[in-house]
């Protein structure tokens, strides 16, 4: 999963399915804004890869 501001800088990106964003970036709060996420899974029985995008908005 990749996590970016509307600019496209990333501010969260991990390969483990059990990590969480903390609303930070270098251990600093991110402003409340509207954030994009990209996740790209591979499904189990079909092996075939499966991408979804969506917009998160982060309220402190």
């Amino acid at each position: 999963m990749i996590i970016s501001d509307r600019w496209g800088n990333v501010v969260f990106n991990s390969n483990n399915i059990n990590s969480k964003w903390d609303g930070k970036f270098k251990n600093n709060p991110c402003p409340d804004d509207v954030y994009v996420y990209r996740m790209e899974l591979i499904q189990r029985n079909t092996d075939k890869k499966v991408v979804r995008n969506g917009k998160i908005a982060l309220f402190r």
